[in-house]
């Protein structure tokens, strides 16, 4: 679950969300608000440390950070170039189930 703690935090900022195959609720979402005013915080992942926990302030400024780093179109590029790939090898396996049958 690599950038989970991105992840979620997108979605208490959203107010909704899909995480995997679960829709975000409401009540998953002001859980989540609830917790990190309880303690103050958030938990993130640090290569080094593993889970760490950082003050409020630390982690919005992080969380800024990854937005305003975040390149999307490498994503996409890649997504592309799979879904080419894919479509080529099912184009690929239909064909030569195609050719074997006439």
């Amino acid at each position: 679950l690599g950038d989970l703690e991105y992840s979620l935090w997108r979605i208490v900022c959203a107010g909704s969300g899909r995480f995997g195959h679960i829709d975000m609720s409401g009540v998953h979402v002001s859980r989540l608000q609830e917790l990190s005013k309880l303690c103050g915080g958030w938990i993130v992942f640090d290569d080094h440390r593993e889970e760490t926990f950082v003050n409020l302030e630390d982690w919005q400024t992080l969380y800024a950070e990854r937005l305003a780093n975040y390149k999307p179109c490498c994503y996409v590029k890649t997504f592309h170039a799979i879904s080419y790939w894919l479509c080529c090898e099912i184009i690929h396996y239909h064909f030569s189930i195609c050719t074997k049958s006439v």
